[in-house]
């Protein structure tokens, strides 16, 4: 018997471990800063799991009509499984959606839409737009809470079904849908209070509604006179000339950032594709020779160079650098495929091997 519980825990351990290191993705170096949002989560689920386990302990009570004590160890098992392995791998896979869709990168937050974008789709990893991470947390906490709602019921089902064989199925399952639907909604709540009293609690300046363009030029024009040496600052106020239409400000802007740091291929990137834009192909030219120089393998640059050597007839140049980033992309391509197909093995191994363990008697 002894060995029996020794070989089960093992594969229920393995499991464990192989989550773990399923975190370690190398899908994950694509983001090189911000805020990944399951060291923030997971340690507030782990804090939230006693009440949680009470709350749909009392829901299999009503629904399953049984005593409360026979319900608290299907319900503490199935939530605590659901937490350990579940949250990360509903954290996982939406990192896994937002870096293989392009949404590693940082568009702004100069618009509503851009706002929602931020902590949505990029809700697994937040850009690390600092000065708005006090509203951005708590959304894109709660955006987290939809999908690991779904592998919550999931896991738990085939959880609580194992200790309530009698019972039947279609009430187990409501049972299971109920308590999650109480608890995540809690959460939820939660989440939107968190919100609320930071909204409450920060100036009208900053409101994450009503911060234009305009207003966001003048909050970092302030910044900039604290931080002088700030290249950063530079970079992401030209952005925001760039939202104003403010072509020949973003470039000052961005000639300052580069004075700062020389090696800034973002803004050598952004001040070539303003050059293009204006039809100074040579300077935009020689802006992404910088940047390629910097980062040899950036697709977008020798996209955006081949179609500038386009515009000045030199055809040849053109092609060959076209040919570079179509090139560089198929790798990534087959790079993010290898990686994909690796995940869905280890995700499938640790379900499997997580299912066997309960099947097991």
């Amino acid at each position: 018997m002894k060995n029996k519980l020794a070989k089960i825990n093992k594969r229920f351990y393995i499991a464990v471990f192989s989550m773990l290191f399923l975190l370690l993705d190398p899908t994950l170096a694509h983001a090189d800063v911000g805020v990944p949002m399951i060291f923030l989560t997971f340690p507030a689920m782990l804090i939230a799991l006693i009440p949680v386990i009470i709350i749909e302990a009392i829901v299999f009570t009503k629904i399953l009509k049984i005593k409360f004590r026979a319900t608290v160890l299907p319900s503490a098992f199935a939530n605590i499984v659901s937490t350990i392995i579940g949250i990360p791998l509903s954290w996982l896979l939406m990192v896994e959606i937002q870096m293989n869709s392009g949404g590693g990168g940082a568009y702004g937050l100069y618009t509503i839409w851009r706002k929602v974008i931020s902590v949505t789709w990029q809700a697994a990893w937040l850009i690390p737009y600092e000065g708005d991470l006090w509203w951005m947390v708590p959304i894109a906490a709660a955006v987290g809470l939809i999908p690991a709602y779904f592998l919550s019921i999931l896991i738990e089902y085939f959880i609580v079904k194992m200790f309530f064989k009698k019972k039947n199925k279609v009430k187990v399952k409501q049972s299971i849908v109920k308590g999650n639907l109480l608890t995540y909604g809690l959460l939820l709540l939660c989440c939107m209070g968190m919100f609320v009293y930071q909204l409450a609690t920060h100036d009208s300046e900053s409101n994450f509604i009503w911060n234009t363009p305009e207003r966001k030029a003048v909050e970092l024009t302030k910044k900039i006179k604290l931080q002088p040496k700030d290249h950063s600052l530079y970079y992401e106020r030209s952005n925001v000339w760039c939202e104003l239409n403010k072509t020949d400000n973003a470039i000052r802007d961005l000639n300052k950032a580069i004075e700062l740091n020389p090696r800034y291929e973002d803004a050598y990137s952004l001040r070539g594709n303003i050059y293009f834009n204006k039809g100074e192909y040579d300077k935009a030219i020689k802006d992404y020779d910088s940047a390629i120089k910097i980062d040899p393998n950036w697709v977008r640059m020798y996209s955006s160079r081949g179609e500038a050597y386009k515009k000045v007839g030199k055809i040849e140049e053109s092609e060959n650098d076209l040919k570079m980033a179509k090139k560089l992309d198929k790798n990534e391509h087959k790079e993010d495929d290898n990686i994909f197909t690796m995940n869905a093995k280890l995700i499938s191994m640790i379900w499997k091997m997580t299912m066997g363990y309960f099947h097991r008697k």
